[in-house]
């Protein structure tokens, strides 16, 4: 697989700036405004899966591990939900390089047994962080 790295004009490059900085500011409130934290955490569970079934889904405590993330802690984000973490992660960063260099990755096309491997890998890491958030108490 190669990656192709292309320059975002300069609107896509403002707009990148500014997705990061509201990121920056949402993660500065919550650390500046504690009083937020105990609302979303207090809440009965919202999932329609979870309320359905009994079962958590693919996202269940990733709001959690999202706020864990703003206050510092990685290691409990990931302990809550270790693929919201993951992607969490993986977007500020895109964002940041976006903002700061001006550039986005672009994968070319892969030959077919490739891109076959890749789906069952995410599928198969889907289903693990899955079973992993059943195990963990969802």
């Amino acid at each position: 697989m190669k990656v192709l790295w292309v320059r975002l004009p300069g609107s896509a490059r403002g707009l990148a700036t500014f997705l990061l900085l509201l990121a920056i500011a949402g993660a500065t409130a919550l650390r500046i405004f504690p009083l937020l934290e105990p609302l979303v955490l207090a809440r009965p569970s919202t999932c329609a899966l979870k309320l359905l079934t009994g079962y958590p889904c693919l996202a269940c405590r990733g709001t959690r591990a999202a706020l864990a993330l703003a206050h510092g802690a990685p290691g409990r984000a990931f302990f809550l939900n270790p693929l919201a973490t993951l992607l969490i992660g993986t977007t500020l960063l895109a964002a940041a390089w976006a903002a700061v260099r001006g550039e986005i990755p672009t994968l070319r096309p892969i030959p077919r047994p490739w891109a076959i491997l890749l789906w069952i890998l995410g599928a198969l890491t889907l289903l693990g962080n899955w079973a992993y958030v059943i195990a963990a108490g969802g």
